[in-house]
């Protein structure tokens, strides 16, 4: 363990008591990493691999990844991915890959019919909670946590997935028994409205490509009636050890892992006459198209703006993984100035949103493009030109040079805390990443390596290169796909299809002004509290805590522990609660901490106390259940001031600003009919109603316009100063390594 974090451990409970009481304690941390040689050199220079993982290839063409993981003990995380799903169907076999995925769990070589399942179950394996699989467009993924209690339990785990890859027995009984439930799967599907506009507007924006047409349910019709020998077809064809890989993360040793790899996969062999696995694109627009589509179940308004796809580019060196931080603070700084422009007094939208790699990066493997999404509010006209602008005011003026350092500031604390955390992360939270490498072919670096990285390049990051990479990105498309999504009938007026493509074209014409900049603000608290004092202190010798009653009637239990190395939990509780109010109080009481959420805090707005929060690593949440007044907390040992500070910050200084509340609350009433519209929240508002007998104070699932009109802003920040700012009563509990 570092030094810095030994003395961490060892003062940590005098620091509490000090920050308690006068908020004034100051923790550094100080870290090191070896200069390059040269920056060219540098740069040049391949990736580092991951040395914990373990990757290899049998002769066979199976690939394997392999993670010795201490938590949790006595577990296993193994996982089979094949590099093939739904666009790999012939036209005849659409929804056979997913239907040959639930032949997983319906008779295996060594467990026929259901004695998979059972047996799992039986060593404590809960089919859907753990054992679990899904099919994509180029992917299908099983998952199965092993419980290694029991040494045999390892081995039947790797028999399992030795019988998924090659021992599915794939009997006509049992196909045309799980007909019905993969049907009853796709009829429910169909029930949700986004899925239905999903498949009218998919062809467009995939430009006609094969992914268009191959969503994993497939077809209704062949599913019901395909012969199970097209099943079998498909499993033989794509189910071959060179387009396999297996993953064991977990309380194992790389070489029982090899042993077990071999003896299951070793001796598949690839089906004669193999098939080719082709890997299909995305083409680039050639025009610009627009769509709008509406079902009448839809309960939000979306507008998409698509750039024309291109191949996604693989990080193979230090350079490239220069160049990927430079796209990743640019994105997050152009999603930090629309999150600003949604948080005005009169917000253009509720939300606005820039992914490089859009919906493209999403479905295939190797291709990606540029979207912008947009929910409007009120106006598409005005909301469009809005969220454009912003980009256009970003490629003419660039990001000043205090919003990217707010950016910048995020990234060595998050890498930093990921650094620390590495020997503590579960099992399964390695299997994703590593499945996902071997889908895509890019390398493992490995958390180490990643901080490693983050702190050499980082600082060598400048505004130019930012702004610069910003104007190769906003140029106005020549070719695009736009379409925008929603209920049939709503507030808004939906455009035609030309009047879509004017109001875009001309939003990209539009003349932006230079933002004007404000002052960040130094401190979190504009005066520091008055400082108390200890009045007593008991210990619990089982419980290895101490408890320390403070003057102002606060009580303060604190808990040394291990489980992390670098994290602060803090949490704090008192007799309290909503139970007390009545009818007259009911939308204050159910929009409180929205409000309050709105306006801010202190001297902050929202958006401005996130930006004073960035690169800090402490956040606390204030509320009510129904009988306590509760604060919840966490940070890194370092910013334990910070999270004191912002905890004072919440509990004694909500802010009134009605003009934001304004903002808040006309986002709200656009979504209220659309909510409505939507059947389930429909269902629920109507069954929570006749379970309360229509009680007037039964839980608001959906607020009418009577409740919106009963919020007061007045009688809200009352009652939370109430609640929060007299502090006697409360009991609040830390936990630090």
């Amino acid at each position: 363990m570092h030094k810095d974090n030994l003395m961490l451990k060892k003062n940590y409970k005098k620091l509490w008591l000090m920050a308690v009481l006068a908020l004034l304690t100051s923790l550094t941390s100080v870290t090191s990493w070896a200069q390059a040689p040269s920056m060219d050199q540098y740069l040049g220079q391949k990736l580092a691999q991951d040395s914990t993982v373990t990757v290899g290839k049998l002769s066979n063409g199976l690939t394997y990844y392999i993670k010795p993981n201490a938590k949790p003990a006595k577990k296993v995380e193994l996982r089979l991915v094949l590099k093939a799903g739904s666009i790999l169907e012939n036209d005849h076999q659409q929804g056979l890959a997913h239907f040959m995925e639930h032949m997983e769990f319906n008779g295996l070589k060594h467990y026929p019919k259901n004695e998979l399942v059972d047996y799992l179950q039986k060593i404590g394996v809960r089919f859907g909670a753990d054992l679990n699989a899904n099919t994509g467009w180029d992917r299908t993924y099983y998952m199965l946590p092993i419980p290694t209690d029991n040494p045999e339990n390892l081995e039947k785990g790797f028999q399992i997935l030795g019988d998924w890859a090659s021992g599915a027995l794939i009997s006509s009984a049992e196909v045309n028994e799980e007909r019905h439930v993969i049907l009853e799967e796709l009829r429910m599907r169909d029930l949700n409205a986004q899925t239905r506009m999903l498949r009218k507007f998919l062809p467009e924006l995939l430009n006609g490509s094969r992914y268009a047409y191959r969503m994993s349910g497939g077809k209704d019709s062949i599913v019901a009636s395909a012969d199970p020998q097209l099943i079998r077809d498909f499993y033989h064809d794509w189910y071959r050890p060179d387009l396999m890989a297996v993953i064991a993360v977990g309380d194992i040793t790389v070489n029982q892992a090899k042993a077990l790899i071999k003896q299951y996969f070793g001796q598949i062999t690839a089906p004669s006459n193999e098939r080719q696995r082709t890997y299909y694109h995305v083409q680039a627009y050639t025009n610009k198209k627009a769509l709008v589509v509406t079902d009448s179940e839809s309960t939000s308004y979306q507008y998409a703006l698509l750039y024309p796809a291109r191949k996604r580019q693989v990080e193979k060196t230090v350079g490239d993984f220069r160049k990927s931080l430079i796209k990743s603070i640019f994105s997050q700084s152009m999603n930090r100035k629309f999150r600003d422009l949604a948080a005005t007094s009169n917000p253009p939208f509720a939300n606005a949103q820039l992914s490089l790699s859009g919906t493209v990066g999403a479905v295939t493997l190797e291709d990606e493009g540029m979207e912008l999404d947009v929910t409007p509010v009120g106006n598409l006209n005005r909301s469009v030109r809005a969220a454009i602008g912003a980009l256009l005011n970003v490629r003419q003026y660039g990001f000043t040079k205090e919003e990217i350092n707010t950016v910048k500031k995020m990234y060595l604390p998050y890498y930093e805390n990921n650094y620390r955390e590495r020997n503590d992360l579960t099992s399964a939270s390695f299997t994703d990443g590593y499945a996902d490498a071997f889908m895509k072919n890019t390398p493992l670096i490995g958390i180490a390596n990643e901080y490693g990285y983050v702190k050499q390049l980082l600082p060598t990051i400048t505004d130019k290169d930012i702004n610069d990479y910003a104007k190769t990105v906003f140029i106005t498309p020549e070719h695009y796909f736009v379409m925008v999504t929603g209920p049939k009938k709503g507030k808004l007026s939906l455009p035609t299809e030309d009047e879509l493509l004017q109001l875009t074209d001309a939003a990209f014409v539009q003349k932006t002004k230079r933002d004007t900049a404000e002052k960040a603000a130094i401190e979190l608290l504009s005066q520091e509290p008055t400082t108390g004092k200890v009045v007593a202190q008991s210990q619990d010798t089982a419980l290895s805590t101490v408890t320390y009653t403070l003057s102002n009637g606060i009580k303060v239990t604190v808990k040394s522990t291990d489980f992390f190395k670098d994290q602060v939990l803090f949490s704090g509780i008192k007799y309290g609660g909503s139970n007390q109010y009545g009818v007259a109080d009911k939308s204050n009481i159910a929009f409180l901490g929205n409000v309050i959420g709105a306006m801010g805090y202190g001297s902050f707005t929202p958006t401005k106390l996130n930006d004073f929060l960035s690169g800090v690593q402490a956040s606390v949440g204030v509320g009510l259940t129904g009988l306590a007044d509760q604060v919840n907390g966490r940070s890194s040992v370092k910013d334990l001031k910070t999270l004191l500070q912002l905890t004072y910050l919440k509990l004694t200084s909500p802010r009134k600003d009605t003009a934001l509340l304004q903002g808040f609350l006309s986002k709200v009433e656009a979504r209220l009919p659309l909510l409505k519209a939507d059947p389930g929240n429909a269902f629920k508002d109507s069954l929570t109603k006749v379970m309360y007998g229509h009680n007037p104070l039964a839980p608001m699932v959906i607020p009418s316009q009577e409740d919106m009109r009963n919020i007061d802003v007045d009688r809200i920040i009352q009652i939370y100063k109430t609640e929060f700012n007299n502090a006697d009563g409360f009991h609040f509990s830390l936990l630090a390594m």
